[in-house]
């Protein structure tokens, strides 16, 4: 076996030596970050420098294409400074439901209507998503016979439910805006006051210690008394007062589901 080989010159073998630099093994970085489960660079740089891992370098790593994939969101939607300047100038609904439960009436949903100006709501009951047509007709007629105004514009996603809705809406001359698909954010107003409805409803439910198939009594009520409340979104004023300009009366009020005794 040939150990080594050399040119035989004057009698004597000169051995030709091979230069070789020293070497060894330099991690990957991209390899590191996938390790450990795509970190940023700044934390995976810190785990390396703490392990002793050497990098060469010329080893640059910006861009992961899983990290991509995996770590895609939506932007944040700028808060909306535009404000109605008058009642029934712009109106924010939405349909909320199915109910986990059908109240005693048969509704399993509701459709409420946002004045943007007074933050005033009107809540309606619906048996069948098909009935916000018939609501909106509703709300449009107490709106232009109650308070002398046409409504100028409807805002509202694109559910199904509101094809008819529109169809209405531009007969009679008001403008109607759709949210884009999947973009909530775009009718946000109606959104949280669907979030505030239901919040203040099921505590009136705890307080009565009422099960939720009254969840439409609780509903209405709720509505009832926060466009009697004043908000901090109005300028510690009540909806009410900002619509009807006066203040309402608190007089007859009584706590949401307390016994009473007809007098015959």
């Amino acid at each position: 076996k040939a150990i080594l080989r050399g040119t035989l010159k004057d009698g004597l073998y000169q051995l030709l030596r091979t230069e070789r630099d020293p070497c060894a093994y330099v991690s990957v970085k991209e390899s590191w970050h996938r390790r450990l489960g795509h970190p940023n660079n700044k934390f995976l740089d810190r785990v390396l420098k703490s392990c002793n891992v050497k990098l060469s370098p010329s080893d640059h790593f910006n861009f992961c294409e899983a990290c991509q994939y995996g770590k895609m969101h939506f932007l944040p939607f700028k808060t909306s400074s535009s404000h109605a300047k008058e009642i029934f100038e712009l109106v924010h609904t939405d349909v909320w439901g199915p109910a986990p439960v059908t109240s005693p009436s048969g509704f399993k949903y509701y459709v409420h209507f946002l004045d943007d100006f007074s933050r005033f709501t009107w809540i309606y009951p619906l048996k069948h998503k098909s009935d916000t047509a018939q609501a909106f007709t509703q709300f449009k007629n107490m709106a232009e016979n109650l308070f002398n105004k046409r409504i100028k514009t409807i805002q509202c996603d694109g559910g199904g439910e509101y094809k008819t809705v529109q169809n209405h809406a531009i007969e009679a001359g008001i403008q109607f805006r759709m949210s884009c698909p999947y973009t909530s954010q775009q009718n946000g107003r109606a959104e949280r006051k669907h979030r505030h409805i239901t919040e203040f409803s099921l505590t009136l439910l705890a307080q009565a210690k009422m099960p939720l198939h009254y969840w439409w009594e609780a509903f209405s009520t709720a509505v009832y008394l926060i466009n009697r409340l004043p908000s901090l979104v109005t300028q510690n004023e009540s909806p009410y007062s900002l619509l009807f300009r006066k203040e309402p009366d608190y007089n007859s009020l009584k706590p949401f589901g307390c016994a009473f005794y007809p007098c015959l």
